[in-house]
């Protein structure tokens, strides 16, 4: 039970599939829109654009919101929706102050003599 559990939490699996997710999305789109679907695609890119742009806006951490906006404009079909659909916080402020706390208990004993 644990190895089914490990593979389905491996970051490759995840990545394999967002690509296959998307590219079934797009297949979708193809035929069941397909006058459509440069007005569908354009609407996402833009909406895409927009949630890079509000990341960026209110990055906190780098490194996460780096990921965060490299996947929502890769895949922007999906990226965008999954970012929406996250409440757009991964981490709650709670873990933030918690960090914060044991940041700043042991600041004394990081500092170097």
């Amino acid at each position: 039970m644990s190895q089914i559990k490990k593979f389905f939490s491996n970051r490759l699996f995840v990545a394999g599939m967002m690509v296959i997710l998307e590219i079934i999305t797009l297949i979708i789109l193809i035929l069941s829109f397909a006058s459509y679907t440069i007005y569908i695609k354009i609407v996402f890119t833009i909406l895409s654009s927009l949630i890079a742009l509000y990341i960026i806006r209110n990055t906190r951490h780098l490194a996460s919101d780096l990921t965060w906006i490299m996947f929502v404009l890769v895949f922007n079909v999906v990226g965008g929706i999954i970012y929406l659909l996250t409440n757009i916080n991964l981490i709650t402020n709670k873990y933030f102050r918690k960090m914060r706390r044991v940041e700043i208990l042991t600041r004394e004993h990081l500092t170097q003599k």
